[in-house]
């Protein structure tokens, strides 16, 4: 049974590529959105690409993209992991370095994960249970994120870049650090 051509892989697929897309989006207010915005851009379209042709990650060029990609993904996230750990600062929700890393993780998971079930003939009876951790990949980051970026508890600790990206995104208010109320 091929599980990478149906419609809950596709579905997926746009979860992923929405959530990717907002990620590039959000990195121009990065002090350094020239790395970080095509880091993102990329497995967005890689991901919009399966939802378009399904069979795509079979294909030379989608596997090299996509081999590339999470190579480059990994050594960054090697090289802000070791300082991140040498410095203390890998939790995603105190620091910018565990940030950095979760998302690189994020992609290198994602697109090793696209790769593999490309290349994957599994018996029919593990399909669900393998589309059911995948949707679960897929959305998880999005509600993380989410809850973290309406959170006004934990917004004011966000560096200064990262906040009103949501309310940009959106067109509402952002939080105001200085003063912790929320302004037009």
């Amino acid at each position: 049974m091929e599980i990478s051509g149906g419609v809950l892989w596709r579905v997926i697929n746009s979860v992923a590529a929405l959530y990717f897309a907002i990620a590039a989006y959000v990195q121009m207010n990065d002090p350094d959105p020239i790395l970080w915005i095509p880091l993102y851009a990329v497995p967005s379209l890689l991901c919009f690409s399966v939802v378009v042709t399904p069979t795509c990650t079979a294909s030379f060029m989608w596997s090299s993209l996509s081999l590339g990609h999470v190579i480059v993904c990994s050594t960054g996230a090697l090289y802000i992991g070791s300082i991140g750990f040498l410095k203390g600062t890998l939790n995603p929700l105190k620091a910018e370095e565990g940030r950095e890393f979760t998302g690189l993780l994020i992609v290198v998971l994602w697109l090793s994960l696209c790769t593999a079930k490309s290349k994957a003939n599994l018996p029919a009876f593990t399909v669900s249970a393998v589309n059911f951790f995948v949707a679960v990949l897929a959305i998880l980051p999005v509600c993380t994120w989410l809850y973290w970026h309406f959170r006004e508890q934990y917004n004011w600790e966000l560096p200064e870049h990262c906040k009103g990206s949501f309310g940009d995104l959106l067109g509402k208010d952002t939080f105001d650090t200085t003063e912790h109320v929320r302004v037009k």
